[in-house]
């Protein structure tokens, strides 16, 4: 394992369910970690308002 830490990654994603003005918004984000510096990079974020009935 030690050898290959320099060059290995791994990815996830997570979801975060924020209030705006506008309603309830949920972000995806995907992001990768770097093993060997332990840095994570967002890859991308993407939204999914969600529209409450009867407003």
């Amino acid at each position: 394992m030690q050898r290959h830490v320099a060059t290995l990654w791994a990815s996830d994603f997570l979801t975060v369910r924020t209030a705006t003005l506008g309603g309830f918004v949920d972000l995806y984000v995907l992001f990768s970690l770097h093993m060997c510096t332990r840095r994570a990079f967002v890859a991308g974020i993407s939204a999914i308002i969600l529209v409450r009935e009867g407003l």
